[in-house]
């Protein structure tokens, strides 16, 4: 017959694998069960954190970490000590705010014996075990299954070495028999702290002390699946991060945040990472930047540990106490679960948390470079910052029912106020795809005009400017200057600054399409990736990037010969039936292409590299005084290279025109090539931003 123990395992794995689509109110589908590793080193660092907070100087002695034996060996060299310490752990109370099975306390209630152990060596396993459960463990689920099953796995973490469960037969481990397991439980006399009620909205009316250390595993719930009606309305009333389309997880911080011992607390959860750079994280952010001290953030995003879900986690530890100006967060990155061990700091870099003030909405970055991007953004403006009239126009149309105006798309012109119609997927760097169909609302249909509407008249008048076009969904920041041909339904940003010249447009086109600013929105905005590398660039995130000082002539030549290059690639096939003697191939031109892209990306650098570095400033004068030189860049007015539609900004270059200009492209490339100064200087400049 088996043991207890082994029935025991077995009901709380078919609790954790049962159908999630089952459980009540708030928490249907929010529950994920954390990796064993992974709770193992939260428990760990938080009690290292929990340690330092009380005046245990541990790190000299530990190496930053929390081992037993080296604590062992701190209180036998520190014996005046010991008395603290023994309070502390006997008054330590610990919670975890979505206990589920108990996981997470059973691995701390397990870890805080073994610290125990080391002053109390003559106190039984058993009767050490029960004060913990019973004075030290506490714990909260809205679903009183998952209170029953914690209360069963701290039970048979209880009674592991110990025979006495045999009054636990296995009819009883049967979760259809709640009301039996119950009484079953309470012949054991466990003073269990474990409780079925709302955390959020329930827990204050039946606690009346703070807890010194908060760990767990927050249900992650998107607004939209939150039932609907008055619990929705009861959270953005009572919770301060409520904010926009929040996701529940952030609130469950708040309110731990509210249950910590005065800067004492350490919080420890596995959460989402999307509040860190998202709108609805704005305001969690403020309060985590401005009240407390953000200890480490572990990237964990890339790990496959929530098989079923598309969650992208982190570890955030913080502390409650007070933060000082130098105060440091710790970013770590991990890709597989056995990396996760407390003797592996792998840190990625640090951030300096007065710092995230600068950022915009206190974006806390956790990957590209933090350390870079905080540098650019206290010494520069945002867009929107600079250009107080800045326009970015999106469904001119309308947000509801925009595909029935698919109706209005025609081969034929029939209004001089005619635009024609683009999807996200005609846009690319620099270019065009004219070729490429249009999918929307499960129909297809072709690059054509889009016809004039009376009725359209008060939407109309959001088009038809000189702006910038950039996808809402791709790989990277790709954008398109338009002279004032295009109109969209969805999938487009139509960016304007009305008082802009040409030249200005395309030298703002050259910084948005730059590596360097795409470093910066992965930086700010990558946890907020989706499926296959792709990302959104909303308008709000384009808002807040950040702008040199200054839009010089030579970014604004770099970006039209880059444009007029990047569409005869693109049609090229076109282009060498319009003219056989072209002459130039189309690897020729992608090569050329490839040196001015380079070049862009190098002035734009400067651009940034000039001002937050007084070191770097007089390193990069040589590189402005190149600048001036008259001959530095081939001017070339931008035309499209093939006639597709009869607008008045659809301007077509002629033939002579487009061999000219190319002609003018090759021979600078060449020239570029040949010059070894200009070589050396370029070199230099990559070598300042290679340094970051």
């Amino acid at each position: 017959m088996r043991d207890t123990t082994s029935y025991l395992k077995e009901i709380i794995k078919t609790f954790e694998e049962r159908d999630l689509d089952t459980k009540s109110s708030y928490l249907n589908s929010g529950t994920i069960y954390t990796p064993l590793p992974i709770i193992k080193y939260m428990v760990k660092s938080s009690f290292r954190l929990f340690l330092e907070n009380n005046h245990f100087s541990l790190k000299e002695h530990i190496e930053g970490f929390l081992f037993l034996n080296r604590v062992d060996t701190f209180l036998t060299n520190n014996p005046e000590s010991k008395e603290k310490y023994i309070k502390l752990l006997d008054k330590i109370k610990i919670l975890d705010p979505a206990c589920g099975s108990g996981r997470f306390l059973v691995a701390t209630a397990d870890y805080l014996l073994e610290l125990k152990r080391i002053v109390y060596p003559n106190i039984s396993t058993f009767n050490l075990k029960k004060k913990i459960i019973e004075n030290n463990i506490f714990g909260v689920d809205i679903d009183d299954l998952a209170v029953i099953v914690t209360k069963l796995n701290l039970l048979n973490w209880l009674y592991l070495e110990k025979k006495g469960t045999s009054s636990l037969k296995a009819r009883h481990l049967d979760l259809k028999n709640k009301d039996l397991i119950v009484k079953v439980l309470d012949r054991f006399s466990v003073g269990f702290n474990i409780v079925a009620m709302d955390f959020l909205m329930d827990y204050s009316n039946l606690i009346d002390h703070k807890f010194q250390l908060i760990i767990g595993n927050p249900p992650y719930i998107e607004n939209k699946k939150l039932n609907k009606g008055n619990y929705k309305k009861k959270l953005y009333k009572n919770f301060y991060s409520a904010y926009k389309l929040f996701d529940i997880s952030i609130l469950f911080l708040e309110k731990s945040i509210e249950y910590l011992s005065n800067r004492k607390g350490v919080l420890s959860f596995i959460i989402t990472n999307k509040f860190l750079a998202a709108d609805f994280g704005k305001k969690i952010r403020k309060l985590l930047v401005e009240k407390t001290s953000i200890e480490e953030i572990i990237n964990i995003s890339s790990l496959p540990i929530f098989k079923s879900k598309s969650v992208y986690p982190i570890i955030i530890s913080l502390t409650n106490k007070e933060k000082s100006k130098n105060s440091k967060i710790l970013i770590r990155k991990y890709d597989k679960v056995k990396d996760i061990d407390i003797k592996n700091t792998n840190l990625f870099s640090t951030l300096t948390q007065i710092n995230l003030n600068k950022l915009p909405d206190k974006v806390i970055p956790i990957q590209g470079n933090p350390t870079l991007i905080q540098k650019i953004y206290n010494s520069f403006e945002t867009i929107e910052e600079r250009y107080r009239n800045l326009q970015i126009v999106y469904r001119p149309f309308g947000f509801i029912n925009y595909s029935k105006n698919l109706k209005y798309v025609s081969s034929n012109k029939k209004s001089k106020h005619d635009f024609v119609l683009l999807g996200t997927g005609n846009v690319g760097k620099y270019f065009i795809k004219f070729d490429k169909p249009i999918t929307l609302a499960k129909k297809k249909v072709k690059v054509n005009y889009f016809n004039y509407d009376e009725n359209l008249k008060d939407n109309w008048s959001k088009c038809g400017a000189e702006q910038i076009i950039f996808r809402e969904i791709a790989k990277n920041l790709t954008a398109v200057y338009d002279p004032g041909n295009f109109t969209n339904l969805t999938g487009l940003y139509f960016l304007k600054v009305p008082n802009f010249s040409t030249d200005q447009l395309f030298a703002l086109l050259v910084i948005i399409n730059s590596d360097l600013m795409n470093l910066i929105f992965k930086t700010l905005f990558g946890t907020l990736h989706m499926a296959s590398g792709y990302m959104r660039f909303n308008a709000s995130f384009i808002r807040r990037l950040p702008i040199p000082n200054n839009l010089p002539s030579s970014l604004s030549q770099i970006g039209k010969a880059l444009q007029f290059l990047s569409q005869i690639i693109y049609d090229y096939s076109l282009l060498i039936q319009k003219i056989p003697e072209f002459g130039y191939t189309r690897d020729e031109l992608k090569y050329y292409f490839k040196i001015l892209s380079q070049l862009a990306n190098l002035e734009v650098i400067y651009l940034f590299l000039d001002k937050i570095d007084s070191n770097q400033e007089q390193k990069l004068d040589i590189y402005k005084d190149y600048l001036k030189s008259s001959k530095f860049i081939p001017i070339v007015k931008f035309k499209y290279p093939i006639k597709r539609f009869n607008l008045k900004h659809f301007l077509v270059a002629e033939e002579d025109e487009i061999i000219a200009n190319v002609r003018k492209i090759e021979e600078f490339v060449e020239s570029l090539n040949n010059d070894l100064n200009s070589k050396d200087i370029l070199n230099q400049v990559l070598s300042y931003y290679n340094e970051y």
